[in-house]
């Protein structure tokens, strides 16, 4: 701001800045006016700078910074806030100016950072407690006395929210009594108090239905419900394609023969077992029928086959031969193929049929 209207020689301006601002060091609050025409200064007027509050070490807070929020440096204006360590929190003014005077706005007192208190944690009942801090970082330890089991967290710490980690602590004093026997099996474990569990296991030949572990809880009793053992059995394992199974028991270790129907021969296993998986230790096998050999054509006949299966000359098929005129059939004239792959008779014979000619005495008689 410059005072003065009229700019004659000898003229004097003088210099004033706004609130928060003063003239650059070394400038000069005057000019004069001169005989020249120019003013003292040159024509270059003073400049007005903003006012300069100290650095933040001279304000510094244990526990605590402070953060630029406004403005870019500790000038007029600026604005600080207090950021506290994690685990502490602020009293007193949080945020602050820098004033017209270079004086941080800082009041009568100077804000602080405490540190956060948890409040402190009760004993449980028949328990005890270590540690007697309650401010952040500082930990508790939970013990129960003989006879009680601890729920909850056995050890919690003051976090810096202020609230304690893990659950509330209690000391219970609780039995389940003996759980209930099973047949085929026995219990493993002698823990009955809370928490404690047992291993239900069967014996060898049967498998368990249910949960094999309960545990003793709150209210005394046992989770879950009693399991039970049955036998491990496979099942029937079915019969084969043109064959049969052989045995009536189908638990663990029984075993059972597979056999073919006649005709027919077994390609696999020829018995299974039943395995504690409740698998048969063995597929079923397959029955593939028996073929016989081509029984071959007769001499001076017709051959006719009359096949029973897949192939020309399976089991059950059957090679008739007849005669051809002239001539008689020596043997059987139908050949079976048996079980064995074998014909049941040997192939016939067609032999020549004789005539005798009756000639006539010389003598006319």
């Amino acid at each position: 701001m410059v005072f003065g209207k009229e700019y004659t020689v000898g003229t004097k301006a003088v210099y004033s800045c706004s609130e928060g601002y003063h003239l650059q060091a070394g400038a000069e609050a005057t000019a004069e006016c001169l005989e020249t025409g120019l003013w003292s200064n040159r024509n270059v007027p003073a400049q007005c700078v903003p006012v300069t509050c100290p650095d933040v070490s001279s304000i510094s807070v244990e526990h605590g910074r402070w953060r630029l929020i406004f403005e870019m440096q500790y000038q007029f204006q600026a604005q600080l806030m207090l950021i506290c360590d994690p685990g502490y929190y602020y009293t007193g003014q949080r945020v602050i100016r820098c004033q017209a005077n270079g004086k941080w706005s800082l009041g009568n007192s100077m804000p602080t950072c405490q540190i956060i208190s948890c409040g402190e944690l009760p004993i449980p009942p028949n328990g005890h407690r270590i540690g007697t801090l309650s401010v952040y970082g500082a930990t508790a330890i939970f013990s129960c006395n003989s006879g009680y089991t601890l729920v909850g967290s056995r050890v919690r710490e003051c976090m810096a929210n202020g609230l304690w980690s893990g659950s509330e602590v209690r000391c219970l004093a609780g039995h389940c009594g003996t759980p209930e026997p099973i047949v085929n099996g026995q219990i493993n474990g002698e823990n009955y108090n809370y928490r404690g569990s047992v291993v239900y296991q069967c014996d060898a030949g049967f498998r368990l239905i249910g949960m094999s572990v309960r545990i003793c809880q709150q209210d005394h009793h046992w989770s879950g419900k009693t399991p039970f053992c049955v036998p491990i059995t496979c099942g029937h394992p079915g019969n084969p394609i043109n064959g049969l199974t052989q045995g009536s028991q189908f638990n663990l270790n029984d075993v059972v023969k597979f056999v073919c129907n006649p005709g027919y021969v077994a390609e696999g296993a020829a018995r299974s077992q039943c395995l504690a998986s409740g698998q048969w230790s063995d597929v079923l096998p397959t029955c593939q029928i028996i073929n016989c050999t081509d029984p071959g054509r007769q001499e001076n006949s017709v051959r006719q086959i009359h096949a029973s299966g897949p192939h020309r000359f399976s089991y059950g098929t059957t090679v008739s031969y007849q005669c051809n005129h002239g001539f008689y059939l020596l043997g059987t004239p139908v050949l079976s193929c048996q079980g064995d792959g074998t014909w049941d008779r040997p192939r016939p014979q067609c032999l020549l049929v004789e005539v005798k000619m009756q000639s006539r005495g010389t003598d006319g008689h």
